[in-house]
This record gives C-alpha cells, sequence and structure tokens, in this order.
C-alpha cells in the first residue's frame, strides 16, 4: 500500500529519520525530502503500525485523484479497452473538414458496446486504420487535437471504403456557454491585474494566447521541482488555464499564473496523488498565490484526505481562496476536496444551441432546464450544502498545446471561471486585499455569492447560482 507522512513547518519530522526507520522495517521507501518532511513509503498494515509507532507520526494512504474533465475521460475509456476490441473486420474512417481538407493527428474512437471501445488515430490524409471483433459498430466519434468541433455518427460497418466524418472549425457563428453566460465586467476592470492565480493541474503550456507562468513546478512523489510545469497529454491544465488568464477566452486576463503539475507524464491513466496534491497547494501558498484552482477530486463519499484538508485549511488560514470542481458522476455527492466548507465547490451548467449538433458534446444532456433554454448539466455532482456555485461547463473553448484552442466539458471548466471572477473582484475591490486571512475569503464568498442568478435551479444543484459579475 502507497503511505505518507506529511509535516508542516510546524509539526516537524527531522527528530525522527522516517526513511531510515522504514527501510528498518522492511519497507520501501519511494522518495523523500532531505528534511524528512515528506516520505513516501509502500508498506503493509504490520510495517504501518511499526513505523507509526516508533515514529510518532502518522501515515496517510496516498489516494488517486482525477481531473474533472469529460473529453479525456473519453480516451481513458477507449485506451484501456482498445486490445479487447481487435478482430479481423477492416474500418477506415476519413475525418476532414468541411472544405475536405484531411485533419490529422485527429483521434477515431469506436464503440462496439458501452464497456467495449477502441481507437486510432488519424494519418496526414486524414485516415484513421482499425482492424475490430464486429461487422458493425455503435457510435463513432472523431476528436480533432485543437481547432475542430468533435462529431460523431452511429452504426458505421466494416468497408475497405472510408467513412465520412466532418468536423466543422471553432470559428462559427456559435457562441460558447461561457461567452453567453459570461458578463465581460464594467470596462474599467482591472480584469486580475495583481493577483496570482495557482494552477494545480496536469501542467500548463506556454501558449500564444497565455501570460507567461510567474511559478512552474512539478510535484511527483512529493518532490518539487522548480522551472518546469509542461502540460501532459490530456492539455487539461492549460485549457483550465485559458479560461482563467486568456486573453481570448479568459475571465481575468491580467491576472498572473502560476503553474503546479501534478499528474504523470505517462500513460492516459490521469490521475494524481495526494501527496503531491498536498505539495502543491503548500508551494502555491508560500509562492503568494491569491487564489487556488483545483479541476480535480476523489470521489469517496464520507472521506477525508486529512493532509489535503490541512493543506486547504493553512490556505484559508493565509486568506487565499480555493475553488474545486463538485465533480461529474452525475450523483448526489460532490466529491473531495469541493466537499469542504473552506472550498467553493463549483457545477456546471449549460445553454442550448452554443455549439453544432453534430458535436459530441450534445450527448451530455440536462438535468433541470429553464424557459430561457439555460440547463444544469447531467453529469454534474450535486448536494444540498455542498455546491456553493455553478459556472458554465458545457462544450467551453479553450486553449490548447502551444497555438490552438479545443472545446471541453466537465466542472472542471466551471471552476476556473470562479477563479478568474475571483481574481477580478480581488483586484477591482481593494478593500478586499486589505483584509486578511479567513476574513478575506469570507468577504470574497460573500461578494461573489451576492452576484449570482440562480437561474431557476435548486440550491443543491447550483448552490448560489450563477456569478453575473
Amino acid at each position: 500500500m502507497s503511505m505518507f507522512v506529511s509535516c508542516n513547518s510546524e509539526q516537524g519530522a527531522e527528530d525522527v529519520d522516517v526513511a531510515a526507520l522504514a527501510r528498518a522495517c522492511y519497507a520501501t521507501v519511494v522518495s523523500s525530502t532531505e528534511d524528512s518532511r515528506r516520505v513516501l513509503i509502500e508498506a503493509n498494515a504490520e510495517q504501518k503500525q511499526e513505523i507509526e509507532s516508533q515514529a510518532n507520526v502518522t501515515l496517510h494512504v496516498n489516494n488517486q485523484y482525477s481531473v474533472a474533465a469529460m473529453h479525456s475521460a473519453i480516451l481513458s475509456a477507449a485506451e484501456a479497452t482498445n486490445d479487447k476490441a481487435a478482430g479481423p473486420h477492416p474500418y477506415k474512417f476519413l475525418v476532414e473538414s468541411p472544405e475536405g481538407a484531411p485533419i490529422s493527428g485527429a483521434t477515431v474512437i469506436v464503440s462496439l458496446s458501452e464497456d467495449l471501445k477502441a481507437k486510432a488515430q488519424t494519418d496526414e490524409f486524414g485516415i484513421a486504420h482499425l482492424y475490430l471483433k464486429t461487422e458493425k459498430t455503435g457510435q463513432v466519434a472523431a476528436l480533432p487535437r485543437q481547432n475542430y468541433w468533435c462529431t460523431s455518427v452511429n452504426d458505421a460497418s466494416t468497408s475497405e471504403t472510408p467513412r465520412k466524418l466532418i468536423v466543422e472549425p471553432l470559428v462559427l457563428p456559435y457562441e460558447d456557454s461561457l461567452a453567453y453566460f459570461r458578463n465581460k465586467g464594467k470596462s474599467n476592470s482591472k480584469n486580475g491585474k495583481g493577483i496570482k492565480v495557482a494552477v494545480i493541474d496536469t501542467g500548463v503550456d506556454q501558449h500564444d494566447d497565455l501570460p507567461q507562468l510567474t511559478i512552474k513546478r512539478t510535484v511527483v512523489d512529493g518532490i518539487s521541482t522548480e522551472g518546469a510545469c509542461d502540460d501532459n497529454h490530456l492539455s487539461h491544465g492549460t485549457h483550465v488555464a485559458g479560461i482563467i488568464a486568456g486573453s481570448r477566452y479568459g475571465i481575468a486576463p491580467a491576472a498572473e499564473l502560476m503553474g503546479y503539475s501534478v499528474f504523470p507524464k505517462d500513460g492516459i491513466r490521469g490521475t494524481a496523488e495526494s501527496l503531491d496534491i498536498s505539495t502543491a497547494i503548500d508551494f502555491a501558498v508560500d509562492d503568494g498565490a491569491h487564489v487556488i484552482n483545483l479541476s480535480l477530486g476523489w470521489q469517496n463519499p464520507g472521506e477525508r484526505d486529512i493532509p489535503v484538508v490541512e493543506s486547504i485549511q493553512r490556505a484559508v488560514e493565509a486568506g487565499v481562496f480555493v475553488v474545486a470542481a463538485t465533480g461529474n458522476d452525475g450523483v448526489n455527492c460532490v466529491m473531495f476536496p469541493a466537499s469542504l466548507d473552506e472550498v467553493c465547490a463549483v457545477g456546471a451548467v449549460g445553454a442550448n444551441n452554443k455549439f453544432p449538433g453534430s458535436c459530441t458534446h450534445r450527448f451530455y444532456k440536462d438535468r433541470a432546464a429553464n424557459e430561457e433554454g439555460h440547463f444544469v448539466a447531467h453529469f454534474s455532482n450535486f448536494e444540498e450544502g455542498k455546491v456553493q456555485t455553478a459556472a458554465p461547463g458545457l462544450a467551453i473553448v479553450s486553449t490548447t498545446q502551444t497555438s490552438g484552442y479545443v472545446a471541453m466539458s466537465g466542472t472542471s471548466m466551471a471552476t476556473p471561471v470562479l477563479a478568474g471572477l475571483a481574481a477580478r473582484l480581488l483586484s477591482d475591490e481593494p478593500s478586499l486585499l486589505m483584509k486578511h486571512g479567513p476574513a478575506r475569503v469570507s468577504a470574497l464568498k460573500e461578494l461573489l455569492y451576492n452576484r449570482c442568478d440562480n437561474l431557476g435551479f435548486g440550491s443543491d444543484l447550483v448552490g448560489a447560482g450563477v456569478p453575473n459579475y
């Protein structure tokens, strides 16, 4: 079992060499900082008890967190079942623009059943080749890397003749739901100038529309490496960063971005660990963050990840506003850490007719809708007294890779809207920055929530509602 000890500066673990003690108990030490404040250990129950007893510390389970975006979840499912779908029947799919230009590097996902999927990438001619075990498929989706909407068709049959999948460019007469809901604010808004927002995520690539990161850290196994924060294959953190401070689509384009990569660089699983999230939060506070964005979570009802709880509590004590995603399971249970009272938990809403009818985002149906065409996304987790607010989270266009754009859905996309709005309020309202500690966080929450419209939805779904600042 993967466990760790994580001590803050007040506790200290320097009096006991936990790593040496763990080795003496025949446990495996995965990593250890020089001051022994963070030690990652592989140990069984008996070894855990002996280490805790002799070192007078608590070993915490290193839980696995995931990003709260639907786009990457689709890719994960396809990767996990690809080998099982293989068979003798050839398929070809041609992904192209409406003008007939081939789209290379697009991911084509083929569903043979609800649990059995396969994927392939298009070549330079826009063609994806697969060999599958059935003569007919269910849904086939095409996900371009950037600058095009995704699309899907049903019931493709085995054939040597490519089935065309037409993807429309993002530059369309469509207004994505973020732009539709967003009030760009007063013309004299400072747009987040002077405010530091920490993005703890998959990393943030340097993008033409993003400001230079003022802090770059990669945290792996509790060890921080400065100067690097490249996004992994998911491009999730770059998308989140663009919603916060992108010059084209960002809520607070003048804010300073701080990047903390806590997700692995290899594999498609897209998971991060308790130790690294807790460590990154501590660093963000020490680095002077005013706002921390956590578009991630861990779904284990009733459970609290104590080191992450303590790190968030220290952040709030320092006056840092923490926002987190409620999760995309569509259940009556907000995931951790959004479930904490100290955190602003953000659900996802959308609006009708804000993306092409062929777009795969159309499958993310509504849980509740009003007469104006607004709706609560069906995937958005809900819970009375836990959801604090909501924001656009369906088919949101933002930055990806170094110069492109892509649409993603999820409470991951709604959360940075609140982070950006918080940055703008902190910048525009000097009285907020004059407050310190929890008083600042409380005052900021009050301002944000008082400027919300519930759109006719219950508080269990949207909390105070969608901010209109």
